[in-house]
């Protein structure tokens, strides 16, 4: 940090640090994007480290393999299907000139996109927030947003004392006029962002029988006639009352039920505070929002949020905006004109990537299992019982990826040799 420009402002360059005492360990993270255009192979380097008593050269090597990974992830039992990566809170921009803010808001989602993160809250909120999302690389398929909130409950159109005389006429009439106060958004949806599907975000934190089934299933008729899907996040037990109402549900924590519930139902389930923002360690983000998530068979992760700015420059705040006195919903730091990128945004980064390879071995997988050779549809049935069989709690991810790349490579060698579908 620079802490001569106030109230906070990231370094330029790398700061020096200073390590207190002799033999202590001290750990730099260095990040290599590999361009598609580098051919596989050992590539060689070299790293320069200068300290008070001179300069070292560490060598190391990178090794390129000949995969090419898909864009996105998908989930371990929707293969070609998306993984929804979502996050929370994209950060507010103030104080800044229109230029400055175009620039950031810019440079915050090639960040986002270059993650893999594919659905974030207010993306999709104004023309220039799409047209900036689409320059950045977002695909507009499913969107989430404030425009697409929940409708109204065609019974507030009513005075409460008349609700036990209301007809089904009278329902018809209130969905209908819930219907035309969305016009607005409908017609925005329309001209901007043509074809993607609607995610009308309900009630947080849904815990109670009355909000998840009652009052979610008279509003949702009318999201559906908006042509809208239903999505709602909260308790467990959304999974008991309320499966026939949501179309996606975002679990206030993992649990091995939710998957067999969720999909029984031919809907799609996702988690989120599991883990929560506000740890430093990248490990626990990408085991908690990769690994951990994809085998309990989730179709995603909802992170919430990237950068909650209600005590802005305080993590530790007194927040009594309602989330109580501990650190702030943050994966990232604000800084003047920007972002501080942190160690565990990179665990969400690789996360992501782990994820990518696991959907590249699994579709491998798949196709070997169809193939006309004996040898290659038995190597296509074991690589998925591996994966099957890993542990989901204290799992190495390092070592999860490193089986995942050998099996990718000992199958596409296999599937070139000896042929894919039968």
């Amino acid at each position: 940090l620079a802490p001569e420009e106030p109230p906070l402002r990231d370094a330029k360059t790398l700061q020096p640090v200073a390590i207190p005492e002799a033999g202590r360990n001290q750990q730099f993270v260095i990040k290599l994007d590999v361009a598609k255009s580098v051919k596989p192979g050992l590539h060689q380097g070299d790293v320069r480290v200068e300290t008070d008593k001179g300069t070292e050269t560490l060598a190391f090597a990178i090794r390129v393999l000949p995969v090419d990974l898909p864009e996105q992830a998908a989930p371990m039992n929707d293969p070609d299907g998306t993984w929804i990566s979502h996050m929370n809170s994209f950060p507010l921009v103030l104080g800044q000139t229109n230029a400055e803010r175009v620039k950031y808001v810019k440079d915050v989602m090639k960040r986002l996109h270059d993650a893999h993160v594919n659905q974030v809250n207010q993306l999709w909120d104004s023309p220039k927030m799409v047209e900036l999302a689409k320059e950045a690389g977002f695909v507009a398929d499913q969107v989430h947003g404030t425009k697409f909130a929940k409708p109204k409950d065609w019974r507030d159109w009513y005075p409460k004392a008349l609700l036990p005389e209301l007809t089904s006429a009278d329902k018809e009439a209130g969905i209908r006029a819930s219907m035309r106060e969305k016009q607005e958004a409908k017609e925005y949806h329309d001209k901007y962002l043509p074809g993607a599907l609607q995610w009308s975000i309900y009630v947080s934190e849904s815990s109670w029988y009355t909000v998840q089934q009652d009052l979610q299933a008279e509003v949702g008729e009318v999201a559906h006639r908006l042509g809208q899907k239903i999505f709602a996040h909260g308790h467990e037990r959304n999974g008991i009352w309320a499966t026939d109402v949501q179309d996606m549900h975002s679990d206030s924590g993992a649990n091995a039920k939710s998957e067999g519930r969720w999909h029984a139902a031919g809907g799609k389930v996702i988690a989120y505070c599991d883990p929560f923002p506000g740890a430093e360690n990248p490990m626990i983000f990408r085991y908690g929002m990769g690994f951990y998530k994809y085998r309990l068979g989730y179709d995603g992760d909802m992170l919430h949020g990237f950068l909650n700015q209600r005590v802005p420059f305080n993590e530790w705040a007194e927040d009594y905006g309602g989330d109580g006195n501990y650190r702030n919903f943050a994966m990232v730091f604000p800084q003047q004109g920007g972002i501080i990128w942190t160690l565990a945004w990179e665990g969400v980064r690789e996360a992501n990537n782990d994820l990518r390879w696991l959907t590249k071995m699994v579709r491998q997988a798949r196709t070997a299992q169809q193939s006309a050779n004996e040898a290659t549809r038995r190597e296509g049935k074991r690589q998925m019982v591996w994966l099957e069989n890993l542990e989901l709690k204290g799992t190495d991810v390092e070592m999860v990826r490193a089986g995942v790349q050998r099996r990718i490579l000992l199958l596409a060698e296999m599937l070139k040799r000896k042929g894919g579908a039968k």
